[in-house]
């Protein structure tokens, strides 16, 4: 499904599948026996949620086992500065939340500012709204003052946003319309039948799908992101048979375009960025000679209409057509 929708590389911030098994496909694909992502970071599980997040002799411990099980990325639910110490002394890269919250009503949340969490090493920091400590640059109270010394910091340090706004109740309005038409699609994807063409112009534009509930105004709060220069990379949170892996990074790049940045800024935040977050531009981000084939071809120009994502020719993973 990734690689049916042009996604080439991906984060897997936990999984149940055994990271032995994960790390295997991986390689599997770079071999060309096996059609996947052939970029993939891979963590395992979480500290804070699947293992112990406080003890550091433990800790250093695990992170020494996962990286050698295949984790070239650790995920923090929430952030703990232990974790930190042991990743930057493993010199694996980490990143997640900075509060966790269950199902149940339980909240952890990280004493730590996400400034300070970014100068410990902390790469990434996932979600909008209260999950990334990062308020002042997301949501209605966002403005350029408060976010701008916030997204330098984090500029300079290397580490980024990533909002996944398709994700319900990440704090966009549209998010949660386009969320239910695509929890929809999903159902008839699986009886059987094929999203196909421009899938995504329909929900984005409020087709008879949305008759009863129109789109709402806009927040455009990564509007004020972007002017401030807050590194952003897209994401999802999908996985799930309700969030078709592949189809929702279409979207959260149509929301982004919603909420205010430009759709070559969010074609970027899946191209160019990640390539910068692993430090890869020689090789990865953008399309030049000499570099690794990872390419999509398109019927449509998605700097005219972002949802042109959608209207995929062809896929060249790792060289592989």
């Amino acid at each position: 499904l990734l690689i049916a929708n042009g996604v080439t590389g991906i984060r897997d911030a936990w999984s149940n599948v055994p990271l032995d098994t994960q790390a295997r496909w991986g390689r599997e694909i770079l071999a060309g026996t096996r059609v996947g992502p052939p970029r993939q970071l891979l963590a395992g599980g979480s500290f804070g949620q699947h293992y112990p997040d406080t003890d550091s002799v433990v800790v250093r411990r695990l992170v020494d086992s996962l990286k050698t099980h295949g984790a070239n990325f650790l995920k923090v639910y929430p952030y703990s500065s232990i974790v930190a110490a042991a990743a930057r002394r493993a010199g694996v890269p980490f990143g997640g939340h900075m509060v966790y919250l269950d199902l149940f009503g339980g909240i952890k949340i990280a004493p730590e500012t996400a400034v300070e969490a970014s100068d410990s090493g902390m790469r990434i920091f996932d979600h909008a709204g209260y999950a990334s400590k990062l308020g002042e640059c997301n949501g209605d109270g966002a403005s350029i003052e408060k976010c701008g010394p916030i997204a330098e910091r984090l500029r300079r340090n290397g580490s980024w946003w990533v909002p996944t706004l398709i994700h319900s109740g990440n704090g966009s309005r549209y998010s949660d319309v386009l969320s239910e038409y695509l929890a929809e699609r999903s159902k008839t994807f699986w009886a059987g039948a094929l999203l196909h063409g421009n899938w995504l112009r329909e929900a984005v534009r409020g087709g008879p799908a949305h008759a009863a509930h129109p789109l709402p105004d806009s927040l455009g709060y990564l509007r004020v992101a972007q002017r401030a220069g807050m590194p952003i990379l897209a994401g999802t949170d999908d996985g799930s048979r309700e969030r078709l892996p592949g189809f929702f990074l279409h979207a959260e790049l149509a929301t982004y375009v919603v909420e205010g940045m430009t759709p070559l800024a969010a074609l970027q935040s899946a191209t160019l960025n990640p390539a910068k977050l692993l430090r890869g531009t020689d090789s990865l981000g953008t399309v030049a000679s000499g570099k690794l084939a990872d390419l999509v071809l398109l019927d449509a120009n998605p700097l005219d209409d972002i949802t042109n994502t959608t209207t995929i020719r062809a896929v060249v993973a790792n060289g592989r057509y």
